[in-house]
């Protein structure tokens, strides 16, 4: 007498019989190795730009062969933001964007880092043109210019998206944003009921 054959089963993943929390802590991990890698293309890219842009500075003429009238105080600001953009942290702007889009967990050590670092720029902004230190706040205002621009890189948002997408499906929650919780500073308003994160 014959048998069927055997299904195939497949086995049950060690991920998938992990806590939730060491789960969760092993997906952010990788989470924010992918946003760093998207972050340092993003980062290679300003350069470029930027080179090129100081290139064209110093020859005193745009792309399309006009006269630039401020060549040299364009060259100046510039490599300011050349200088800048070398000093930025793929590591600290991966924190940034995670806390923005919600992925990290709320009070976690990471969570509060990256919401320490995005507000301490605002009130560098604010401390120094209140003091009336010439230049200072500008300076600010342009580090976080040069960082906004490389977060907003397709290739960074590309990479959130998937990460978002892959949050609901791992974990079966929509991301909770940091102004979606209630007392947040922003979302206080807007949640008072309390209800800002749906489960």
């Amino acid at each position: 007498a014959s048998q069927a054959p055997r299904k195939y089963v497949k086995p049950r993943s060690k991920f998938k019989q992990e806590d939730g929390d060491v789960r969760r802590s092993k997906w952010l991990h990788h989470c924010l190795k992918t946003l760093q890698r998207e972050l340092k293309k993003a980062k290679t890219f300003e350069a470029r730009k930027l080179m090129r842009r100081i290139k064209q500075a110093e020859e005193g003429k745009a792309k399309d062969g006009k006269t630039l009238p401020n060549a040299a105080l364009d060259k100046q600001k510039l490599l300011q933001q050349q200088e800048i953009l070398k000093g930025l942290s793929p590591e600290g702007l991966a924190k940034r964007v995670a806390h923005k889009a919600g992925l990290l967990p709320v009070g976690s050590e990471a969570a509060l880092a990256a919401q320490a670092v995005a507000t301490s720029a605002a009130a560098a902004a604010a401390t120094t043109a209140a003091v009336g230190v010439p230049g200072t706040s500008s300076n600010v205002g342009l580090q976080e210019a040069v960082a906004q621009r490389v977060m907003r890189a397709a290739c960074v948002r590309k990479q959130l998206e998937a990460s978002k997408l892959d949050f609901e499906r791992s974990f079966q929650a929509k991301a909770a944003r940091p102004e979606d919780l209630p007392g947040s500073e922003d979302g206080s308003e807007s949640s008072s009921d309390g209800d800002a994160v749906e489960d």
